[in-house]
C-alpha cells in the first residue's frame, strides 16, 4: 500500500520532471490529472486543419517507458503520464505468473502529442526515464481511423419536433463537442463538456444512437452568410448517454484502457440523487416536468463552423451517404424552423381521464407519436367525454400507425366522427388467458405497452376479480437488452432497476407494488455468467497445456505440456490451482455481490442467519445449476458443455439437496414489500430417491416456484391498501 502522501509526491515529480522545464510548454488541452475534469489549455482543436493547427489529428504514438519502480501503481502511472497528452492506453510489462511488475510500461496517445516530450530527460519518483517510440511516425489509429470520422461542432442542441419543420430546443451546450460517426460500430457519438455550476468543474459525457435507430436520414443545411452548417437527426429512442471517469476500477491491474472508462448513466447530471428522488416511483409523466429530461429527446441538432469551405464536411456526409443515412442526391436540406422550449407547457393534466384511457394515452406518449407539445385542455376534455370502449378503439388506432401525430385534436375530432354509430367490437379472451398489461424500464425512460394476450398463471386466477390490477415488467437497454458486464460501466442502469423494484411504479393515481421475479431471467443471467466462466476456465487450460476440466478442478495434472521434468510439472500443478482459487472466489463475488448490496449484508454467515435473503441465494443457484446440467441447455456435444460452474456456490446446492432429500421445499420467491418473512410449503417429492437424471435436475430447479400462500397474503394486503 502506497504511503498516504504517495498522490502528493508523484505531483512534485510531475513539476520537476523536465531537466530543461523552461524550454517550452508543459502541458496543452487534455483530461486533468485522471479525476474527469477537462481542461482544453491554450491548445485545442482546429476545425480543418487538425489538433492545435498541426496535422496530427487521427495519428496516435506508441511509446515504451523502461526504469520505473517495480512498486510503481497503474493509478501514479496514468495520473503522470496524462499530463503529457491524450493518454489512451497504458499497459504494465509483467513477469512470473503476470503478478511482478517490471518497471517497463506502454503507452498509446490519441493524438499524437502536441509536445515531443520524449526527447527530454523525465524522471519519475527520481528516477530518470528510458523512452523509445515504437510506432512509426505519422502512424494513424491502425483500422480504427478508416471506420470512424470526426467533425468538430460548435455546439449541440437536443430536443423534440413540434411540427414536421419546427424544432423545440430543451437544452444545448457549446463545451468542446465533437461529433463522431463509427461505422465498425454502426453508430454515431457526439461528446460534450458538461460543466457543474458556475466556474465549476467540467465532466465529459457522449450520447451514443445506432444506425438502425436513426429515423429516417440527417438533415443538413448551409449557412454561408454565417459560414455554418446545421445537421438535424432524429432518432426513434433516446441516445445511451456515458460520462468519462478516468478513476473508474479496472479489471486488471496491470492495464488500463480509456474506453473502459466510459460508465453509463440515466440523466445528464453529475449530482447524487436525493433522498426525495430516491424514494420516488418510475413514472411515465411527471406533472411538475422542466423538460430537461433526456428520455423525452427524440433529435440531435449539431452545428458545425466552416472556416475553410464545406469540403470537409461534404466528404463525411458523402460517406454517411453509403450507409443510407444521408440522401445521396441532394445532400444539403431546407431550413428547419426551431423555437426554446422554455415558453412551451410541459403537462397537460389528464386526471379526469379513466384509468383505462390514461394508459393508453400514456402508452401513445412514451412511444412518442404524441407529445404534451401538441396537447391542450380541449383534447383532454374531448377524450374524457368520449364512451370509454370509443375512446379505446381511437388511442389504439393512433398506437397502431406508430407515427407522430402533430395535431393529435384534428385527428381526435375525425375519429370521433367516424365512430358516432358506436365501435361493437369486443375482443373474445379465451378462459385460460387474460389481457395483461406490460411495462418496459430502460435507463432513460419508461414504455407502456397497449394490454395483450397471455396465458395466466395460478396467482391471477385466484385474483380473477382483480386481474386488471397486475403489471408485467420488464427491463432493457435504450434499443435491446440489458448488458451484463463484470465492471462498475453499467451500476447507474442496474441502480435504476433496483429503484424500481423497491418504490414502484405509479400510473396516474395507480400504484404498483413489485410481487416476484421470473424464474427465466435469473436462468438469463445465470447463462451469461457460465460462459465467462467457462471461457476462464478453458484459458487456464489453453495455458498450461491442461486437456480436462477434472484436472484443473482438482489440481491433479496427469497430461501437461512439460513432463520430462518433475518439478516443472508440480509447478504447474501449484499454478494452475492457485489460478483456480482466484477463479473460483472471483465468481463467488460475483454471486453474492448484488444481492449483498441490495440487504447491506457484509458476508455469507450473516446472510444464512435472514431467511430471506438466503431464499434469494439459493434461487440464483437453483439457476447456476439449472444451466449447467437440464438436458435442454447441455446440447448436443456433451463431451464439450463444463460442469464444474455451479459448484462454486456448493454450499447452497447441498443445503437445497438435504431439504429435498427429506420431502420439503421452501419457496425462494422474492417480494420487496411487506414481511420478510420466508415462504414455505410442503411439497410431495416426484422423484425417486435414486430416480433418473431428469428427475433429480427438476428437485432442484423446482425450489424456485410461484409465490406461494404468503405471496398470495401480500397481494391481498396490497389490494386492501388501495381499498379493494
Amino acid at each position: 500500500m502506497m504511503p498516504n502522501n504517495s498522490r502528493g509526491n508523484v505531483q512534485n515529480h510531475r513539476q520537476n520532471s523536465y531537466d530543461n522545464s523552461n524550454s517550452f510548454p508543459r502541458r496543452g488541452g487534455g483530461y486533468d490529472n485522471g479525476r474527469g475534469e477537462y481542461n482544453s489549455g491554450r491548445g485545442g482543436y482546429d476545425g480543418s486543419r487538425g489538433y492545435n493547427g498541426y496535422s496530427r489529428f487521427g495519428q496516435q504514438l506508441d511509446l515504451k517507458v523502461s526504469n520505473l519502480q517495480s512498486n510503481a501503481t497503474l493509478t501514479e502511472l496514468r495520473e503522470f503520464f496524462s499530463g503529457y497528452g491524450h493518454l489512451d492506453k497504458i499497459t504494465m510489462d509483467t513477469s512470473g505468473l503476470g503478478t511482478v511488475f517490471t518497471g517497463t510500461v506502454y503507452l498509446v496517445y490519441k493524438p499524437r502529442p502536441k509536445t515531443d516530450f520524449w526527447k527530454h530527460n523525465i524522471r519519475f519518483h527520481g528516477k530518470k526515464l528510458r523512452i523509445e517510440i515504437t510506432s512509426r511516425p505519422g502512424t494513424n489509429f491502425s483500422s480504427e481511423s478508416r471506420n470512424q470520422d470526426f467533425l468538430l461542432a460548435e455546439s449541440l442542441e437536443m430536443g423534440v419536433f413540434l411540427e414536421l419543420n419546427t424544432f423545440v430546443k430543451e437544452w444545448k451546450t457549446d463545451n468542446d463537442v465533437k461529433f463522431k460517426l463509427n461505422y465498425a460500430r454502426r453508430s454515431f457519438e457526439v461528446e460534450f463538456g458538461f460543466t457543474r455550476g458556475n466556474g465549476g468543474k467540467t465532466y465529459r459525457f457522449r450520447l451514443e444512437t445506432y444506425f438502425n435507430d436513426v429515423e429516417g436520414e440527417f438533415h443538413t443545411e448551409l449557412d454561408t452568410q454565417n459560414e455554418r452548417a446545421v445537421t438535424t437527426i432524429r432518432t426513434k429512442y433516446p441516445p445511451k448517454l456515458s460520462f468519462l471517469d478516468k478513476n473508474l476500477k479496472t479489471n486488471n491491474q496491470f492495464t488500463w484502457n480509456l474506453m473502459e472508462c466510459w460508465t453509463r448513466k440515466t440523466a445528464l447530471r453529475v449530482e447524487k440523487l436525493s433522498d426525495e428522488e430516491m424514494q420516488q416511483p418510475t413514472m411515465p409523466s411527471y406533472p411538475k416536468a422542466t423538460g430537461e429530461e433526456l428520455g423525452r429527446w427524440y433529435a440531435y441538432r449539431i452545428t458545425f463552423i466552416q472556416d475553410s469551405g464545406v469540403d470537409n464536411l461534404k466528404r463525411v456526409l458523402l460517406k454517411a451517404a453509403g450507409y443510407n443515412l444521408v440522401p445521396k442526391e441532394a445532400m444539403f436540406s431546407g431550413h428547419i424552423t426551431m423555437i426554446d422550449g422554455s415558453n412551451l407547457k410541459k403537462y397537460v393534466d389528464r386526471s379526469m381521464l379513466d384509468f383505462d384511457v390514461l394508459y393508453m394515452l400514456e402508452c401513445n406518449i412514451t412511444h412518442g407519436y404524441l407529445h404534451d407539445y401538441n396537447l391542450n385542455n380541449e383534447f383532454m376534455d374531448l377524450l374524457a367525454r368520449q364512451k370509454k370502449e370509443t375512446a379505446l378503439s381511437i388511442l389504439h388506432k393512433f398506437h397502431q400507425r406508430k407515427l407522430r401525430i402533430y395535431d393529435p385534436l384534428s385527428h381526435l375530432k375525425l375519429e370521433v366522427a367516424k365512430l358516432q354509430g358506436g365501435d361493437n367490437r369486443q375482443e373474445t379472451v379465451p378462459s385460460y388467458c387474460v389481457m395483461m398489461r406490460k411495462v418496459v424500464i430502460t435507463p432513460s425512460k419508461m414504455y407502456i405497452l397497449p394490454p395483450t394476450i397471455e396465458t395466466s398463471n395460478r396467482t391471477i386466477r385466484y385474483f380473477k376479480d382483480h386481474k386488471e390490477r397486475f403489471l408485467r415488467v420488464q427491463f432493457n437497454d435504450e434499443n435491446g437488452r440489458l448488458p451484463s458486464a463484470n465492471g462498475d460501466n453499467h451500476v447507474a442502469a442496474y441502480n435504476r432497476v433496483h429503484r424500481t423494484l423497491m418504490n414502484g411504479i405509479q400510473i396516474g393515481n395507480r400504484k404498483y407494488e413489485f410481487l416476484a421475479f421470473s424464474s427465466s431471467q435469473l436462468r438469463d443471467h445465470a447463462r451469461i455468467t457460465k460462459r465467462a466462466y467457462d471461457a476462464d476456465v478453458r484459458g487456464l487450460m489453453n495455458q498450461y497445456g491442461v486437456m480436462t476440466e477434472y484436472e484443473v478442478v482438482s489440481g491433479f495434472i496427469i497430461n501437461a505440456i512439460v513432463k520430462a521434468d518433475h518439478k516443472k510439472v508440480r509447478e504447474i500443478q501449484r499454478a494452475v490451482s492457485e489460478a483456480m482459487v482466484g477463479i473460483r472466489r472471483n465468481y463467488r463475488q460475483k454471486f453474492e455481490k448484488d444481492i449483498f448490496a441490495e440487504y447491506s449484508v457484509k458476508s455469507a454467515a450473516e446472510a444464512k442467519n435472514q431467511a430471506y435473503i438466503k431464499s434469494n441465494l439459493e434461487a440464483k443457484a437453483c439457476a447456476w445449476y439449472y444451466v449447467t446440467y437440464h438436458q435442454s441447455e447441455r446440447g448436443d456435444y456433451r463431451n464439450d458443455n463444463m460442469i464444474s460452474f455451479p459448484w462454486t456456490v456448493d454450499d447452497h446446492l447441498c443445503d437445497i439437496a438435504i431439504r429435498n432429500a427429506a420431502g420439503r421445499v421452501e419457496s425462494s420467491n422474492s417480494v420487496y414489500r411487506g414481511s420478510t418473512t420466508n415462504t414455505s410449503y410442503q411439497r410431495p417429492s416426484s422423484a425417486r430417491p435414486n430416480g433418473s437424471y431428469s428427475s433429480q435436475i427438476e428437485r432442484i430447479v423446482n425450489v424456485n416456484l410461484p409465490a406461494g400462500d404468503g405471496g398470495i397474503s401480500r397481494i391481498r394486503q396490497s389490494l386492501q391498501r388501495n381499498g379493494l
